[in-house]
């Protein structure tokens, strides 16, 4: 006979949550990944197209 204890519910809700935390942290760093990775590629573009390697300090 399957007895379950006090503890039962409040361990499901903790893995409930580190799953959950799981999937959100994941999607988060596809997210930055991918974020950083358009990024970087623009930079190369913008570096290729005008011939310097770092933007001007007073925004133009």
């Amino acid at each position: 006979m399957l007895v379950m204890s006090d503890t039962t519910p409040f361990l499901t809700y903790i893995v409930g949550y580190l799953i959950g935390g799981g999937i959100f942290f994941a999607v988060l760093f596809f997210v930055v990944r991918s974020a950083v990775t358009e990024g970087l590629k623009y930079y190369v573009y913008w570096r290729e197209r005008t011939g310097r390697d770092t933007p001007p300090s007073d925004g133009r």
